[in-house]
This record gives structure tokens, sequence and C-alpha cells, in this order.
């Protein structure tokens, strides 16, 4: 992976991420791959990573106010 690779990887992530656009986010991840995080009690397969809010709800449920990024969390 070169310089440029790599920024671009880190542009679309970001922007896919600040989107809350799950299709851009899953389109960044092989499929084989795994995804491991101290948010969830698994690895996460790369096929999975669609699933990636439903997860992160599962791990650490928001239900108002704001999460740690900032972000506004979605009221029930």
């Amino acid at each position: 992976m070169t310089d440029v690779d790599t920024q671009d990887f880190v542009s679309r992530f970001a922007a896919a991420w600040a989107a809350r656009d799950p299709e851009a986010f899953l389109a960044l991840w092989h499929p084989d791959g795994i995804l491991r995080s101290p948010l969830y009690d698994r690895p996460v397969a790369g096929k999975e990573l669609g699933r990636l809010t439903e997860l992160l709800r599962q791990a650490a449920p928001i239900t108002s106010g704001s999460c740690s990024t900032g972000l506004r969390a979605a009221r029930s």
C-alpha cells in the first residue's frame, strides 16, 4: 500500500463514518477480514460489518444525549 493508497483509505473511512453510511463503510472491508475492537465482545467478520451499528448498540447502548465522539445519539 502506498502513501496515496493509505490517505485515500483514511479519507474514505472518515467520510463513511461521518456520514453514518453503512454501505460506504462496508465497501472498505474485505468479506473475509476480521475487525477486533474493545467495543465488541467478539471479533466481527467482514461480512457482518453491515451490522456494525447494531453490534455497537448491543455492546454499548445509548438511549439519548451525546456519545463520546460528539455525535448526537438517536432518541428511542
